[in-house]
């Protein structure tokens, strides 16, 4: 996927002048484009690229205010600490304080961990309700206490019984699904 000749700046991406940023939002070693003629930051219609940036869930770390920090800094979607769907549904303090977001933060993808299709669906819902854009399924999670109660990656051995949560899921959501997993 790259832009055609006509919406490159003048002289190319090779011409292109490599600034570095610095401050509070600027990781190490990002820099903006600048075009060489005008010395203004290179946007064209790939911008939108940029915004599909998106910010992984950690436990422990992306809560509300982390996620604002993330949101400010560029990423086009967070997504919430994964919660058990079980904890959710009980009204457990914890989970509360993760499906906890501030309006600035969405588009806001809420992750839940699980493996009980009925308790999923209902904490999908749960989570709908409460205004997330998306809803998140963590069958990344390697964490033995998590993939010994048959959660997390632990998902990704059965098959079977992952497309009916994935099936019971999407027909009770109207948006959208997603899957986390790793490679």
């Amino acid at each position: 996927l790259f832009p055609s000749q006509d919406t490159m700046p003048a002289g190319g991406f090779g011409n292109l002048i490599a600034l570095p940023l610095h401050g509070r939002c600027a990781a190490r070693g990002t820099t903006v484009f600048l075009d060489p003629t005008t010395m203004e930051p290179w946007v064209d219609q790939w911008a939108f690229l940029a915004s599909l940036a998106r910010m992984a869930p950690m436990a422990g770390i992306t809560n509300a205010p982390f996620r604002l920090i993330v949101r400010e800094c560029g990423s086009g979607l967070t997504t919430s600490e994964e919660m058990d769907a079980a904890a959710l549904l009980m009204n457990h303090p914890h989970a509360n304080d993760i499906a906890a977001y501030f309006p600035e933060e969405r588009p806001l993808a809420m992750q839940l961990l699980g493996k009980d299709p009925d308790l999923l669906c209902r904490a999908a819902e749960k989570l709908q309700g409460l205004g997330a854009d998306i809803v998140d399924l963590n069958m990344g999670c390697p964490m033995p206490r998590i993939t010994g109660k048959g959660k997390g990656a632990a998902l990704m051995r059965d098959v079977a019984a992952t497309a009916r949560i994935l099936r019971a899921m999407r027909a009770v959501l109207s948006v959208p699904l997603t899957v986390k997993i790793r490679g």
